[in-house]
């Protein structure tokens, strides 16, 4: 969330200030605030509201500095307090902000809707207030309306680096990793001191799925500078040169890193990537809730299918069950007039990408299936209905599918 806005506001509250006996109170408020000595801050305020318990901005101020220390029920009761007594856009954007950082969104986009409502003119403040609102529906992961306020926000406001990162990160869920890298140069580039920029490029260089945006050293490069940034004290910075060095190939530095960012945080870090660092395997992230676990290379019972093939695989049938796929042909041959055979035939209609199975097994055939993207080197998990005897059945993926592997055939 975006803290300058909040600083500037209790600031230029006291100089639109009339002249009144709280002002010095308000103004040592102030000057703590500013020194992080929110204690302190309170304490004056409460004075100045005890000499004038109506003063708006004393309450505003007070919340401020509630909301420093993280009380945010007591940072909101102000703000509110502020609001019965000035309806103003900026106690709105305050309590807005108060709002998301407790994790109240919904209550949080109330709050900003209300103060575009009354502050329609001025371009940095609006665009802030687009920001906050922004954060609170990407927290809710509604990443449309988050776009559609990020990118009004940026037109009013284009030096706001946290704008570009978060809409990167938006491009990344969106699998448009281009503009999502574009968004993080541009952050990096006007405030080169923000490690969270250098951290988020740092971790697509590292973990992207499509190969030809992974960029090892650079990535090691970007998630060092961001732990310098943040003193070596942030997990998740730690956890980021972790992947790097793992796409890198240096297994010895990631298991390494990884294992200081646990000793750091162990509740904000992934605990299955040492898992992955300690097998020799790079941290993959495709942006997907969908994704599998699963390494196809190290299969042995398996069937493997690319757009536009028509493939035959003849199984064993051990305890019943097939098994060992032996002879794969690419005959197209339908396996009726073969037993124990399974046919597919993959490719592009109308639809989408379809996969059309039969087999000449003697019951209902099931089957696991994992699926690769077009330019991806991850996989994910996608499911195959069942297939009855003598049926021809059609999967269909919208996705640019452009392979399959069919493991852990089942007869039912």
């Amino acid at each position: 969330m975006n803290t300058r806005l909040l600083l500037f506001l209790a600031l230029a509250a006291t100089s639109m200030r009339a002249a009144s006996p709280t002002d010095q109170l308000v103004n040592d408020g102030i000057a703590a605030y500013k020194s992080g000595d929110y204690d302190t801050a309170i304490l004056k305020y409460n004075e100045a509201i005890k000499q004038n318990p109506k003063d708006a901005t004393a309450y505003n101020d007070r919340g401020l500095a509630y909301n420093g220390k993280k009380d945010f029920e007591h940072a909101i009761a102000d703000f509110s307090t502020a609001l019965r007594l000035k309806p103003d856009w900026s106690f709105y954007y305050n309590r807005g902000t108060a709002y998301s950082q407790k994790g109240d969104n919904n209550s949080g986009i109330s709050d900003f809707t209300k103060a575009l409502k009354l502050n329609p003119k001025d371009p940095l403040t609006r665009a802030d207030c687009l920001l906050g609102r922004a954060h609170c529906y990407f927290d809710k992961e509604k990443a449309q309306p988050a776009m559609a306020d990020l990118n009004a926000a940026i037109k009013l406001n284009d030096r706001e680096p946290d704008a570009y990162v978060l809409r990167g990160i938006l491009h990344k869920v969106n699998h448009d990793y281009a503009r999502s890298l574009a968004d993080y140069e541009t952050a990096i580039g006007l405030n080169p001191l923000n490690p969270r920029s250098y951290d988020v490029e740092a971790y697509l260089l590292s973990a992207c799925p499509m190969p030809k945006y992974r960029d090892a050293k650079k990535a090691i490069e970007y998630a060092s500078k961001a732990c310098d940034l943040t003193k070596w004290r942030g997990a998740k910075e730690v956890e980021t040169l972790a992947a790097a060095y793992a796409e890198a190939g240096q297994f010895d530095n990631a298991i390494k890193w990884q294992m200081h960012a646990a000793s750091l945080d162990a509740n904000d870090i992934d605990k299955n990537r040492l898992n992955l660092y300690q097998q020799k395997q790079p941290f993959r992230d495709s942006n997907r809730g969908d994704q599998t676990t699963i390494n196809p290379s190290n299969m042995q019972n398996k069937v493997v299918i690319k757009l536009g093939q028509k493939v035959t695989a003849r199984f064993q049938l051990k305890d019943g069950q097939p098994v060992n796929p032996g002879l794969v042909q690419a005959d197209g041959q339908k396996p009726e007039k073969t037993p124990d055979c399974l046919w597919l035939d993959f490719r592009q209609d109308k639809r989408g990408r379809v996969l059309f199975l039969w087999h000449s097994f003697p019951r209902t055939m099931r089957t696991k299936c994992v699926a690769r993207l077009k330019e991806y080197d991850t996989y994910f998990d996608t499911d195959i209905i069942p297939v009855p005897i003598k049926t021809v059945s059609p999967e269909i993926w919208k996705e640019p599918v452009e392979e399959l592997v069919l493991f852990d055939l089942k007869l039912e």
